[in-house]
């Protein structure tokens, strides 16, 4: 039976794939950052590990380095499963680590499978990489971590700023339809008050010529 490291800080993710993998006949074990998949990797090694990549204390690219940089760890194929880090210059950065695989979600969770199964079965026929940055000096590595940190950083404030506006153009619409009804009932307010004063007039007029019905023409 092969056994699956699923590293991922949202919950409901990590328990679908933990879930759907059992189901599966796999022994899966969890983990929410980069920290805590290295502790558990101390006591149990691991047929694949899979793991986002936007964690808190050690990201995706951290761990994976680590992995990789590890003479036992190496060994372990490694699948980025990430919905933030999507752009070319991200999966050229995560492959440059070490990692066998760069997945963008969603993805189904069989064809997610398939995906696994050939990366076992690669790595167990062939000679574990190199990653390529490792043999660089850690300096290197760093700037092509806080670049991509920095891009998605960039990519972040925008998105926030669009958000902000339409959030404060849905504002001004509820504003301007407040003021709206407001006027539209306050016009229908003024209007009602306007024919009963009216009436009143014209009861006054019908009063002083004779008339008790208001309604009536004869004047």
């Amino acid at each position: 039976m092969n056994k699956i490291l699923v590293v991922d800080d949202e919950v409901k993710s990590c328990d679908l794939i933990k879930r759907f993998l059992e189901a599966k006949g796999y022994d899966v074990i969890t983990a929410g950052n980069g920290v805590e998949a290295l502790e558990k990797l101390k006591r149990d090694l691991v047929d694949l590990i899979i793991a986002d990549i936007l964690m808190p204390e050690m990201d995706g690219f951290q761990l994976c380095r680590e992995c990789k940089s590890n003479d036992t760890l190496r060994m372990i194929p490694f699948i980025f499963y990430t919905a933030t880090y999507i752009s070319k210059k991200d999966e050229e950065f995560a492959l440059s680590l070490g990692a066998e695989k760069f997945i963008v979600k969603p993805l189904n969770l069989d064809k997610l499978l398939k995906i696994m199964k050939t990366t076992i079965k690669e790595c167990r026929s062939a000679a574990p990489k190199t990653p390529k940055i490792l043999i660089k000096e850690d300096e290197v590595y760093l700037a092509g971590y806080s670049k991509r940190l920095v891009a998605k950083l960039e990519k972040k404030v925008l998105d926030l700023e669009k958000e902000i506006k339409l959030r404060k153009k849905m504002e001004e619409d509820i504003i301007k339809t407040q003021k709206l009804e407001s006027l539209s009932i306050l016009a229908g307010g003024i209007a009602h008050d306007f024919i009963n004063f009216l009436l009143i007039i014209l009861g006054n007029i019908m009063r002083a010529k004779g008339c008790t019905n208001p309604k009536e023409k004869n004047f």
